[in-house]
């Protein structure tokens, strides 16, 4: 084989799909399993009838691959991680690929032809087939949920990397006993054991669930805070300037965790884990507001619409 066919493997190698769904490959994806699906199993239910060819990227690659030419295929560019901090990531996707992809997908609040913000957090908790009364139903769950209150607080990470975690946990470990079965301070195995790495399950047994973002930047909002939510604990939270999804999220539903003034947060979390009625009254509070089942339809309609415009 001569070097330019060597060439041409390797390549072909080096830029393969991390893994194929239909008519759709996914480069620079991340590797755990329950999350490859959702778009296109979205692309799937909407355009079943499609043959287009449609390539998904995100950040865990090389930017190359989304630059490089692909002869009849659309491209998609999606991110859940924050591009504007940090090295690596945030040198090369904060452009968000608009001049390379057909539309990007991310959590800023943007004006671009080829852009809608799409924040992870909605993946997570609505179904890619979802319809409005769905979408009604998922959030109906989500303000009804309520933790049965077996244990005091929990706190899930793998890493602490920029020190959004340390300060809260210092602060709580003498107020709350934290469970922290993630790599992180790890203290239990609980998570894997008893629940077989199912965190909404292990969750659910919380009164309190630590889950500050791992970066701070406006609008950057993950599944965290809405894990929390879901699951009925009480969330202890920063991140988004801890303003998350404005008009979306009640903020008298979340304990926002300030590093210029703990002591308020200190003070709110001590009543709440020692006052059984105060516990029961801050739980019950609606959690999203009616303003979200008319947002998140209104962004599965943005992509719908955006994903039919580029196959037309």
């Amino acid at each position: 084989m001569g070097f330019y066919s060597r060439t041409k493997t390797y390549l072909r190698y080096l830029f393969a799909p991390d893994f194929t769904d239909g008519n759709v490959d996914h480069y620079n994806w991340w590797s755990s399993p329950e999350r490859n699906s959702w778009f296109s199993a979205f692309i799937k239910h909407h355009f079943s009838a499609s043959k287009q060819k449609i390539n998904i990227y995100s950040v865990f690659g090389p930017p190359q691959i989304v630059s490089m030419y692909h002869k009849k295929h659309r491209k998609i560019f999606f991110t859940g991680e924050n591009i504007h901090i940090g090295a690596g990531r945030s040198q090369t996707y904060n452009d968000l690929c608009l001049q390379h992809v057909d539309l990007s997908l991310g959590f800023d609040y943007l004006n671009a032809d080829n852009y809608i913000r799409f924040p992870l957090w909605i993946t997570y908790i609505i179904p890619p087939s979802s319809d409005e009364n769905m979408i009604r139903e998922s959030v109906r769950s989500i303000n009804e949920a309520r933790s049965s209150n077996l244990y005091s607080c929990a706190l899930i990470a793998s890493h602490d990397t920029w020190k959004t975690r340390c300060t809260i946990y210092d602060s709580l470990r003498n107020i709350l006993e934290i469970k922290c079965p993630g790599k992180w301070n790890h203290n239990t195995d609980d998570l894997w054991n008893e629940y077989r790495d199912d965190k909404l399950k292990f969750l659910h047994n919380f009164k309190f669930n630590i889950c500050p973002e791992n970066t701070n930047t406006y609008g950057y909002v993950t599944e965290k805070l809405f894990d929390a939510m879901r699951c009925g604990c009480v969330p202890i939270y920063s991140g988004s300037d801890n303003r998350p999804e404005p008009g979306l999220i009640d903020p008298d539903s979340v304990i926002f965790w300030d590093d210029a003034y703990p002591q308020l947060s200190i003070d709110k979390i001590t009543l709440l884990s020692c006052q059984n009625n105060a516990y029961e009254d801050f739980i019950s509070r609606q959690k999203l507001t009616s303003m979200a089942v008319e947002y998140i339809s209104e962004r599965l309609s943005l992509l719908h619409n955006a994903i039919a415009k580029m196959l037309d």
